[in-house]
């Protein structure tokens, strides 16, 4: 089941009225009253926002945001909590409301945060399971995180900007190393190695591919394609 919110809470009167007043604002919503399933949940369904209440029993609060940040920066999460448990919880949550819940002070915070995901997705940079940050200058490759260089990372990002499209060598050197094409230098072909070897260090499928006598192009490998159009070199 696909949904953008997941609501982890096991205040089901709650829940549900929450439910109903984001569905008439169109979002899909799902609802776990035990966190431990709602973790499970969200790594299945990979939700837009998760409203998680701290005092659901289960996995604790910190734990699954814990677990979040460690895998998955793109998910928004508000918390829902008590004054005193905020200095323990707040640095993991996007957003946090108190309890006693105020239902329309939520629903804004959600619009909010959902906005903020919206301004920061044009900040990524994603091709198949390859997803670059262009304000953290971080990769990640699937869930594993891939530490580049300045000029890998640098590279990488045109490549990303022209997925598909095959690039000559020399527009990369004038492009990430700001000088005319040298005949003789292997200092691109040594920096896609250094590159593959990082995306690929997993087992991974190749995605940054040799088009012989031209440059080079990020697209699955030929095994993953429909039709192949280049004469590419693994």
């Amino acid at each position: 089941m696909a949904a953008d919110i997941l609501i982890v809470s096991n205040d089901e009167k709650m829940s549900q009225l929450l439910k109903i007043e984001l569905s008439i604002e169109d979002y899909d919503v799902l609802i776990e009253a035990d966190s431990t399933l709602g973790f499970i949940a969200l790594r299945k369904i990979q939700p837009r926002l998760l409203i998680l209440d701290a005092n659901t029993p289960g996995l604790s609060s910190i734990e699954i945001l814990r677990r979040i940040r460690a895998t998955d920066t793109h998910i928004k999460v508000i918390l829902m909590t008590e004054v005193d448990k905020l200095e323990t919880s707040e640095p993991f949550a996007d957003d946090y409301i108190f309890k006693p819940l105020n239902l329309i002070e939520l629903l804004l915070r959600v619009k909010l945060v959902l906005r903020q995901r919206l301004s920061q997705k044009k900040n990524v940079l994603r091709f198949r399971d390859l997803s670059l940050d262009l304000q953290s200058r971080e990769v990640y490759r699937g869930e594993r995180l891939v530490q580049l260089t300045c000029k890998e990372f640098d590279l990488l990002t045109y490549l990303l900007r022209h997925a598909s499209q095959v690039i000559e060598q020399d527009r990369l050197l004038e492009t990430v190393w700001d000088y005319s094409f040298l005949g003789n230098s292997n200092v691109l072909q040594v920096c896609i190695r250094s590159l593959r070897s990082k995306l690929e260090a997993a087992g991974e499928p190749r995605l940054i591919q040799t088009v012989r006598g031209i440059g080079y192009v990020l697209r699955p490998a030929i095994s993953d394609c429909s039709v192949q159009t280049f004469p590419l070199v693994c």
